[in-house]
Parts: C-alpha cells; structure tokens; sequence
C-alpha cells in the first residue's frame, strides 16, 4: 500500500512502548467493565426490564462477531487513524476520509459519554447511599474537572499507564464479581426468565433501543488498541489478541452484573429499577451492606474516570491522524510532544471541543427535564450518539474488507469468507438494530439524530470536494502478510 512518508521527529509517535499487556488494558478500561451496572445499566433496565442481560448477551456476542474483519484488518494495517485507515485500505481515499469524519463525530461524542458519566456516577451514588443531592454546578465542575484529567493522560507517556490501567480493571471485574455473586447466592428471585425475549417491557423495539443505547455504547470501546496499533510493539499478532481477550471478558462479566442487578429484586420489581439512575447500588445494598456497597461505588467513580481518560486517549490519536493527512485539520494538531511523543496539540482541541460541548449541553438538559432527567440526558444523550457513528462506520469497514482481500490478492479462504459474511451479518444486525431503536425515536434523542444527519451531509460534500481538488493524502502504513 503507498503511504506518504513523515519523517519529521516532532510529528512521530513513540514506536515499540506497548506490549499487549498495555493492550488489553488500555482496552478493557475503554470498555469499562462495570458500565453494566452503574451507568448504561441505568438504559438497559429502562427499556430491558427484566431481561437487561440480554442486552450485553447480544450486543457482546455481536460485537464480537462483526469485529472479526477488524481483527484480520489489524493484522495487515497499523495506523493512529484505526477504522479509517482500514475503510481506505479497503475502498480508496473517499471512502476512507468519510469514515474519518463520522469517526470524529464518534470520538466527541464518544468523550462526552464518557467523561460527564463520571459525574453521574458520584451523583447518583451520594444520593442513593448518602441521600446527599449534588448541586447541579458541582456537577458541572466536577465534569470540567474529569476532562481535564482525560487531556492529562492523553498526553503523559504511554508507557507509563498500562499498569495503573490493568490494576483499575481488575479492580472492577474483582469487587464487582464477588457483590454479584453474593447477591445471586442470596435473593430469592433468580430466575431464566431474564433471558427469555418475551419478558421485555417495550417489546422488540424497546429491547433493541437498549441495545442501541446501552449495549453497543459500552462495547464501542473494544477497538482502542487499534488506534495506539503504530505504538505496539508487536502489532500484527498483540492487537488482535487484545481485541478478543477484551470483548469475552466484558460480556461474560456484564451479563453477570445485569444479571445480578434484576434478580436482586426480582421480575415483579424490576420495572422499579428504572426510576434509579444507578441500579447496581440500589439493587446490592439490601444484600451485601453499606461498607462493600461503598467500596464498589469508590472503585465505579475511578472506573468511569479512567474510561474517560482511556477513551480521550484514542480520540486524540484519530484527530492526529486526520491531521497527519491535512484532512479538515491543519497539519499543526499532527504535532507531537517533544517529550513524551504523544499527541498534544490534537489532545488540546478535544480538550476544548469537549468542554464546551460538555458544560453547554448539561446546562440545556438540567433547564429543559429539570435535575435527575437532565443529568441522565447529560451523557445518554451523547451516548446514543456515540451508538449511531459507531453502527455506521463499523458497517462501512465492514464492507471494506471485501474490497481489501481483492486489493491484497489474498485468497478467499475460509478465515475471510466468514469474515466477509459475518460482516454482512453485522451489518444487517446493525440496520435491524438502528430502524427498531432510532425509528419513531422521541426527545431529546431525535435532536442529535437531525445533528448526526447534517454532519453526514457536511462530511459527504466536504469529501467530494477534497477528492474533486485532488487534495485527499493518505500516510498508510501496512505491515507485511
């Protein structure tokens, strides 16, 4: 593949830091291994009801299934800009530079989802264990304050985190583990019927509009070794492993949690969790306690807010390869630091970008639904966002492997004949999906649909014009077979 070469120092990334340890942390923390009980849980008992565990079972077992041309991708092409460089890979510059954009539209939104969570979940905890409602400014300052921590670690040494990353992970599939455990062992209400489709409160729609809004939003995060793939030491071989050990591990341990979650309180009262924007706490205090229920609430707030730094991470490495490629950005947000050879000036622009984004649209939420709804809207509004980008640009990849095998002359063997067909299937699972979750979908979340739409329409006419001046580059790197 050509690849426009970049051999000034102050542009490079760090090769050879991470090893697939790094990997695995850096993307088990970017899932978020208890997002399945202290925030898109909050989604999945919403619509789910009782059958909330369905919603990782299939989202997981899905996600998993169409990443498998991402992981062939992952073998052949190691590239800062992860999707968008296999979509180009694939199907040629226009359609890789779209991707780009919808990749961005993803990230922003992907940050806000995760950062201002971190909020959410101290709010929420305080007031279910201490009754203490956290003023709305505090709230607001608190999300400034995490963000600022995103654009921290974005820029440190990457060589430096996989450790602190692996010991928060852990933490969480630990202690969340043993309380769900123990609150299975003890409720009277276990029961199959939580995996039986029919139970579901808002029938098939709802079902797939928790998975549009809670399932896939926390496995969007699974292919963040993609994007720190130019760093890796063996990327051929650690960022594919990585990608599987990730997924199996966080929908084997949230279909636990969701599990836990409802049979605390069984099939008759699990509507009542809806109206609890953290269910876990609700649903495990009765059964484990006051002081290990605080202990999980420490490590799920330190959970959330490293999520959000591990999410920021990849981010600033997309917009640095956009800029790389002088496509919609300037070349000067390609530059790295002098230090530690990370990407600072694209972390600056997301650092702004989101904090903007962030305090503004929680201030509109808190005035229009008032405190609880507001501060709910306040991240799942950019999450089903999040959501849609992801469904869009995954499909297209998707399809681009198709392309990619023909390109490379690599035979059609059974490895990617069911990698082409299982993403094909992704790709109707994800227009399934999309039509049942977004179709008729209400306020405030038809907003951000006319949002992502016209940004669409923007990165369509701004891709043609790009390729009509021929000014489309590529800095593409392909590792050999």
């Amino acid at each position: 593949m050509g690849s426009e070469n970049i051999s000034n120092e102050e542009y490079q990334l760090r090769k050879n830091a991470v090893g697939l340890f790094g990997l695995i942390s850096f993307s088990l923390v970017n899932i978020f291994p208890l997002s399945f009980a202290v925030t898109t849980a909050a989604t999945a008992v919403v619509y789910g009801g009782f059958l909330a565990p369905l919603v990782p079972l299939f989202a997981g077992l899905v996600t998993l299934a169409v990443s498998i041309p991402m992981i062939l991708f992952a073998k052949h092409i190691h590239h800062a800009g992860g999707y968008y460089a296999f979509a180009e890979a694939g199907l040629g510059k226009p359609v890789g530079k779209f991707v780009a954009m919808t990749l961005l539209f993803y990230y922003i939104m992907a940050d806000l989802s995760a950062v201002i969570p971190t909020s959410y979940v101290l709010a929420t905890g305080l007031q279910y264990i201490f009754n203490y409602t956290m003023p709305i400014w505090v709230y607001i300052a608190l999300s400034i304050l995490f963000t600022f921590v995103m654009f921290i670690m974005t820029v440190l040494d990457v060589r430096y985190s996989p450790k602190i990353l692996m010991v928060i992970a852990l933490s969480q599939i630990i202690v969340g583990g043993i309380l769900a455990a123990v609150v299975i062992l003890r409720t009277p209400y276990n029961s199959l019927l939580a995996f039986n489709v029919n139970e579901a409160p808002g029938g098939f729609s709802g079902l797939m509009l928790a998975i549009m809004t809670g399932g896939f939003l926390t496995f969007t995060g699974y292919g963040a070794p993609l994007f720190m793939s130019e760093e890796a030491k063996n990327p051929k071989r650690d960022v594919p492993l990585s990608i599987i050990i990730s997924l199996l591990t966080v929908t084997v341990f949230s279909i636990l949690m969701m599990y836990a979650e409802v049979a605390a309180v069984g099939i008759n009262n699990a509507a009542s969790l809806s109206n609890d924007w953290n269910p876990a706490i609700v649903a495990f205090l009765p059964y484990t306690g006051f002081y290990p229920t605080l202990v999980f609430f420490a490590i799920a707030v330190i959970g959330q807010l490293w999520c959000g730094a591990a999410v920021g991470m990849a981010a600033a490495r997309e917009i640095y390869a956009m800029a790389r490629d002088e496509f919609l950005f300037p070349k000067t947000l390609a530059k790295t630091s002098k230090k530690y050879k990370t990407p600072i000036m694209a972390a600056i622009f997301e650092l702004i970008l989101v904090l903007v984004m962030g305090t503004i649209g929680t201030l509109v939420f808190y005035y229009y639904f008032g405190y609880s709804m507001g501060i709910f809207y306040s991240w799942v509004f950019w999450g089903a966002l999040t959501t849609l980008a992801w469904v869009i640009y995954h499909s297209i990849v998707n399809l681009s492997y198709i392309g990619f095998v023909k390109k490379i002359k690599e035979k059609l063997n059974a490895t990617n004949l069911v990698a082409i067909l299982l993403g094909l299937v992704g790709v109707a699972l994800f227009i399934i999906a999309g039509y049942e979750g977004y179709n008729g979908i209400g306020s405030p979340y038809n907003y951000g649909l006319y949002g992502f739409l016209a940004w669409a329409v923007f990165s369509i006419i701004y891709v043609a014009y790009k390729w009509h001046k021929k000014e489309l580059k590529s800095y593409l790197e392909t590792a050999s077979n």
